[in-house]
Order: structure tokens, then sequence, then C-alpha cells
């Protein structure tokens, strides 16, 4: 606790920093509602030195809240600004002037980073600490010592500072340190072998511990410096940890698991790890063509630093290791908030950078690969780089057009004053903010419970508010966007949306504020992008008007419609998202499974009517077309595979026909089945065709090998058979068989659509 020295029994409450506390304000844990800061000191110290020294005049205590915000914003653009030259700095260095040109250009009409640098918060600023860190490993690889590691720890200890996330690239500064002393020693011995390369990178570690010596204690002296409330001392090298900040940091790592119910996570409910944030940094954040490219680009790279022709390419590895590391542990969390990931998007752009130039400059080249030879590939390079350009720069201006215009909010704020009767009733969502600037006594207002839980109380006071509410104000997504994703938690709720949207609850659509980003002139809705990337400069507002059609007996009825409140599953979104409708069908699926054929119609063919031989005629030809597959991979068998092929060729066509519809991309039907075998003996007899004499050849030589296998497999199937034939009935467990569980699983997959 922080106690007031003057009036040591005060509540904890009253213990803020104060001139009379004698409390550290620079600490935003100091304050007695903000104890669960988990952000670095760093960027609120920058902005209150800034405010305090432009404005000498006015004491401290009267800054206003304007001036503090409108600093930070500040110090966002200017870390986005440094960002950009940094780009240019890194891709001439590791490339060419062209590459950091074309990454400094890209990344300064990222859609993404230009609303970034428009908020106060910490991320840009981390962000361009991070990739200044990113800088000097690269200096620190290419053979710099000192001065690089000095740079590096200290770029370090500014990124901490500012966001805990980006510590994980102290592993970077150690690649960095390594990679250049790992050029220098030559392996011992001329074969490759795996105790070697570990006795390599044993030494190489010991040669880098002097340089990361350095870095580690300018890491230290720079955090010491730069967020002195990470340390409960009261000296310099006092570096004991101050236990506030520990705390709020377990708390931040509990709430990220998962593991906290709050409703600003419910819109992470049902989300696929990585798809999601992938589908939100490509289509919104950066754009389609640069998202794809700079995957693309990434890709490349990696692929690269394996070839021996490319060894050039491994001067990149930090920042590839870098995003790679940082987009598989931050895109596996419940959290998906797009701003979690601003710390690759510099590396991400100048690997797409780079590919394009490298694209262009292998367009030119007199000796090409022969695909591409008789193809205008320097046009077709060229025209891609433009593209991306052309688009990249349209997309960045049309999403920045949104600061010309009104906030929705504030024009939707603007229109009730103009139209409202005074003494109107609005309400609007709770956990999202009301249309601003409406005078209480004129227009009083209450906050719907949406996001409470949906039980018998929430129901009746939802429709007792909606009662006295003359007007209705979404003033963004933020519930009717976020709620769906619960359906099994809030069926009531989401009846109360529908009604409001189609009429039917008595609510008519009398106002619509949007500010939708353009492309080329053309608004485009971002409504189903992530919810940060719209509530907060440019949610869409609309308002609804009570009708004559309102009554209570019909807002409970459409709002119970359908709705059993002793079914109703308070599951966390974490727990949520592998089962969203608690593993019950919902009225659509359940339709397609009673429409997906009856049993007649399944098993009227000639399979059939004739199993054995249907059976025996596809494994046998399913058997050969993989074997022919298998024949390519040169297996140091005695058959080549041939007696396995037909087990490999079953499990190939089960699992190729089961995971496109277990991913519900598309239904599980016959005509999918078959389309798979098609496939697959197609390939295999293509490839049976294409080694056919060295296939005889084999055969001839192995002809013993081959016979012995074949008989084996004959003799078993024979077997199995006579047995399957003198006991049709072999069910029981006793007698060796699980029947009823075979048919109950042979069914439900006949039957199912996924």
């Amino acid at each position: 606790a922080l106690l007031n020295p003057r009036n040591p029994e005060a509540p904890l409450a009253e213990q803020d920093p104060s001139a009379a506390s004698g409390c550290n304000s620079l600490n935003p844990r100091s304050l007695s509602w903000n104890r669960g800061h988990v952000y670095g000191s760093l960027p609120t110290t920058l902005v209150r030195y800034a405010v305090e020294k432009l404005n000498p005049a006015i004491d401290p205590a009267l800054i206003t809240r304007n001036q503090v915000v409108t600093a930070g914003r500040v110090g966002s653009t200017l870390a986005d600004l440094l960002i950009v030259v940094l780009l240019y700095v890194m891709g001439r260095r590791l490339a060419s002037r062209k590459v950091g040109l074309l990454a400094a250009l890209l990344y300064a009409w990222v859609p993404f980073a230009i609303q970034q640098s428009h908020f106060y918060v910490v991320d840009s600023q981390a962000a361009a600490y991070g990739v200044l860190t990113l800088y000097f490993c690269l200096r620190l690889s290419d053979g710099g010592r000192w001065g690089a590691a000095l740079g590096a720890g200290l770029s370090l200890a500014l990124a901490v500072a500012s966001k805990i996330n980006l510590a994980p690239m102290v592993l970077v500064i150690i690649i960095a340190a390594m990679q250049h002393t790992w050029q220098q020693i030559q392996p011992r011995g001329d074969r490759f072998s795996p105790l070697s390369m570990v006795g390599r990178l044993w030494r190489v570690f010991w040669l880098a511990v002097p340089v990361l010596a350095v870095a580690a204690v300018a890491t230290i002296l720079g955090l010491r410096v730069a967020m002195p409330d990470m340390f409960r001392g009261t000296t310099f090298f006092d570096f004991r940890p101050q236990a506030n900040f520990f705390e709020a940091l377990g708390a931040a790592s509990f709430n990220s698991s998962g593991q906290l119910d709050f409703p600003p996570s419910h819109q992470w409910a049902g989300r696929t790890n990585y798809i999601y944030e992938l589908r939100n940094m490509i289509v919104w954040a950066m754009g389609v063509p640069l998202g794809l490219t700079v995957w693309a680009g990434w890709a490349a790279l990696g692929a690269g630093m394996l070839r021996r022709a490319s060894r050039h390419l491994v001067r990149w590895l930090p920042l590839w290791f870098w995003v790679t590391f940082y987009f598989a542990w931050q895109g596996g969390l419940p959290l998906k908030s797009m701003r979690y990931l601003l710390p690759i998007y510099g590396p991400l752009v100048l690997f797409g950078a780079w590919g394009l130039i490298a694209l262009i400059e292998v367009a030119r080249r007199a000796e090409r690969p022969r695909i591409f030879r008789r193809a205008p590939l320097q046009a077709l390079a060229l025209s891609l780089t433009a593209l991306v350009v052309f688009v990249t720069v349209a997309w960045g201006w049309g999403f920045s057009r949104i600061y010309d215009r009104p906030h929705p909010r504030i024009a939707a704020a603007e229109w009730a004053r103009r139209n409202l009767p005074p003494g109107s009733v609005v309400s609007s969502d709770a956990w999202d903010i009301g249309i601003p600037f409406l005078d209480g006594w004129i227009w009083p207002g209450s906050q719907l419970p949406v996001v409470s839980e949906n039980d018998p109380a929430l129901v009746e006071n939802l429709i007792q508010e909606l009662n006295k509410s003359n007007y209705l104000a979404f003033t963004s997504n933020r519930a009717y966007g976020s709620l769906p994703q619960l359906p099994m938690r809030f069926p009531a709720t989401m009846n109360y949306f529908r009604g409001v949207f189609d009429g039917s609850l008595g609510f008519e659509k009398v106002a619509d504020f949007t500010s939708f980003p353009s492309f080329l002139g053309i608004p485009i809705s971002d409504e189903l992008a992530d919810e940060g990337w719209s509530v907060y400069d440019h949610p869409r507002v609309t308002i609804w008007r009570k009708t004559e059609a309102w009554s209570i007996d019909n807002a409970r009825r459409i709002i119970g419609r359908d709705v059993n409140l002793n079914e109703i599953y308070k599951l966390k979104p974490i727990d949520a998202t592998p089962m969203p409708t608690m593993l019950q069908l919902t009225v659509k699926q359940w339709l397609a499974q009673t429409e997906s054929g009856t049993w007649t119609t399944i098993f009227s063919g000639w399979a059939n009517r004739a199993p054995l031989l249907a059976w025996v005629l596809l494994i046998e030809v399913l058997g050969l077309a993989t074997f022919g597959l298998l024949w390519r991979w040169r297996l140091p068998l005695p058959d080549r595979g041939l007696g396995m092929a037909r087990l490999v060729g079953l499990l190939a066509l089960a699992f190729i026909a089961w995971l496109p519809p277990a991913l519900h991309l598309w239904s599980f039907s016959r005509l999918w089945i078959a389309l798979v075998f098609a496939l697959l003996v197609g390939s295999g007899g293509w490839s049976l065709w294409q080694q056919q004499a060295e296939i005889r050849a084999w055969a001839r030589d192995r002809r013993r090998a081959i016979i012995s296998g074949q008989l084996i497999y004959l003799a078993a199937f024979g077997l199995l058979l006579l047995i399957r034939y003198l006991n049709p009935d072999l069910w029981h467990p006793g007698m060796g068989g699980e029947k009823p569980m075979n048919l109950a699983y042979l069914t439900a997959t006949l039957k199912t659509q996924h």
C-alpha cells in the first residue's frame, strides 16, 4: 500500500499521488484505480515530460486531459515515422536502396499503422523501439561488437519499458550475437553430424558471451532509467523488483490465457487461432495485395535461407526468427486484438519489399527458370509491384479519410440535439459508449444489460428498460457483433437484437451514421473486422425510435422465442470456442442431416449387391495406384512398399476425404469420396506409367519377394473371410467382436455431413 506520510491513517483509496502524499506520480500503478496497469511507464512519462516542458507557465496539476492526449498522439506519430526511417535503413543494409525505399513507402501507407499513430497508446512506441532493437541486431550479426551490443540492449530496455510483450526480443539478440561468430568458426571434420553441430553451437555461444553480457548490462541499466517503477530500490543500483508490477503482470498473464470471463473477450470466442489474425491483417490492416505479399516474402526468405546457393539471405535470420516466433506465440493466444501483432508489421513489410524487388531482379536475368522463359516475367513483376504499391497507397489514403470527417458518435450527438424531443429516454448498450454530450436532464438515458447473463430476471429487466425507452442508440457493434459468438449463453439477448433490426420488436431506424474507409471513393464496410479496428475511431452508430407496434407482451414473445432459460451455458469464451453450440445441432445442420439421403438410396448401388467383389476390386486398384506413388519415395524395403500399399491407400483416401468436411469446408458425400479416389488412382496410375520400365525391371529381379508378400496377404484375407463366413453373427465381445459399436460408427459416418 502507498501510505500518505502526512496522514498514514487515510483509507487506501485516498492514497493517490499528490504533492501532499509524497507518492511517485510518474508511476501509473500509484493510482488506486490503476493498480493493475501492465504496460510500461516510459510512454506516459515521456508524454508528461513533453506536456510540462511545452507548457511551463501552467501548474502541472492544471494540465488538461486534452493536452495530455494530444501530446500522446504526437508521440505515437513520431514513433511511426521512426519505423519508416528504420525500415529504409534496414532494407538498404540487408539488400539494396530499392528495398529500403519500397519498404518505407509501403509501411507509410499501411492503414493499421496509420490508425495506431492517431491513438495515445503504447503500441506505436513499443513497435518503434522493437524495430530499433532489430536494427542493432542486424549490425551485431554483421560483425558489430560492443557498440551494436550496447545499442541492442538499450533499445530492448526502451521496448520493454513500453510493453512487456517485447521482452522475448532477448532471443533475437542472442541469435544475432552468435550469428557472426558462427560464420567465423568452421566445423571440425568434413562430415556433418549432430554431435559436431552441438559442439559448434556450444563454442559459438561461449565466444558470444562477452557481447551478450554488454547487451544484458545495457538492458538492465536502461530499464532502471526508463522504467524505475519496475524496481522498488531507492538507490540506482538497487535492482530488487517491484512486487506491484509483477503482480500486475501475473494478472495480465491470467487474463490473456482466456480464463478471465470479461465482456470485451466475448468477441474472440469461436475464433480460429492464426487464421483470425491473418484474416484481419491481410484484409483490413494491410490490404489484400500487401498482406499476401509480405507473407509470401516471409516464406521465400525462410526457404532461401535453407539453400546453399542463397546463404547470403542468412543475414535476414534475426528478423525472420522474430516474426516467426512472435506470430506463433501471439497468434495462439485466446485474446486476439489486432494491435498485439503491431511489433511484426515493420519486418513483414520489409520481407514483402524484398520479395517484390527480388522478383523484378530475377525477371531481368538472362538465365531464368525454363518455365518462365517464354513468359513476359519482367512486365509481370513490375506490374505486380505497381499493383501492390497502388492498392496499398489507395487503401491507406481511403482509410485516413475517416479523420477528415466528423466522428460518427459526434455526428449522432449533433443529430440528437436537433431532433430528439426533450424528455426522450435514450437507452444504449452496457459496456459501450452512449451518445456523448446529451444533457441528462433533457434527454435522460439508461444502459441496457445486454451483456448480463440470460436468466429470467435479466429478460424481465431488459423488457422493462425497453418499455421506458423512447429511443435506442447502438453506438458501435460491440454487443451485437460479439454476443453471437456465444449463442448458447446469450440466446435471449440475440433475439432482442434481431427483433430490433427486423422491426418486429417495435423499433424503427431513424438515423444511421457511418464513416467507413473507402477504396477509390467506394465505401468499404468493415463491420466484420476485429472490434478494435472500428469501434474507437469510426464505429457505426444507429438510432432507433419506438413505434406504435411496441408492446410488452410482444417483446416477451420475441425475446423469449426458442429460449430455454434452464439451458443456458455460462461458459467462458475459451471453453465455448471448441463447442459453440454445446455439441447440439443447429436447425440448419439438423435439416442437412435429415435430408442427406435414406438408407435405400445410399445402399442401392451394385456395390451393396456384390460387396465382396466391389471391396476386392476397389482395394486392389487403390493399392496398385498407391504403390505407384510410394515408388517415388524409394523406400528401403524388399518389396518397395507393395505389401503395405493397400493399407496406405486406404489411410490416404480416408484422411483426405475426411479432413475438409471435418473443417466444415464442404460436405462429406459420396461424390467427394469418389473425387478423392479418382485423384489418388489417377496420380498413382500416371506415376506407374512414367516409371513402367524401371518397375518392370525391378519386378523381374524381386519376383520372389513380391510373390511371397502377396501370398501372405491373400492367405490372411482368405482366413479372415472364412471366419466371417462361418460365423457371420460375430458381434459378442466374448466371441471376438464388437459389431454394434462398429455399426454405430459406420452408420454415423455414412449419414454425417461433416
